[in-house]
């Protein structure tokens, strides 16, 4: 799943998957940050919602973080804040407003 269709956060994440997931299922989320380092996290989360079906086809799947490294969580949080700068930068100077 590309990045622009995953919302993060520190606690959890929501992304489309192919099949609905229901409400307390565990999953285990191969997740690819473009930042060094490069090894992928490996991150058991829970469903906390049934999925909802996507506009773009398949599910949407909200889940929360049951088990990651403090070191996962401090890439993570890196990852947000630098993807948060660059949308303020975007923002400010995005000439077509």
């Amino acid at each position: 799943v590309p990045l622009r269709e995953i919302e993060i956060s520190g606690s959890g994440m929501s992304f489309p998957t192919e099949i609905a997931h229901n409400r307390g299922e565990n999953i285990l989320i191969v997740y690819f940050l473009p930042t060094a380092p490069f090894p992928p996290l490996q991150i058991v989360s829970e469903v906390v919602r049934p999925s909802q079906r996507h506009h773009r086809g398949g599910h949407q799947t909200p889940v929360k973080v049951v088990d990651i490294s403090l070191e996962d969580r401090h890439r993570i949080m890196e990852y947000m804040a630098s993807r948060q700068r660059q949308k303020s930068l975007v923002k400010a100077y995005d000439l077509r407003s």
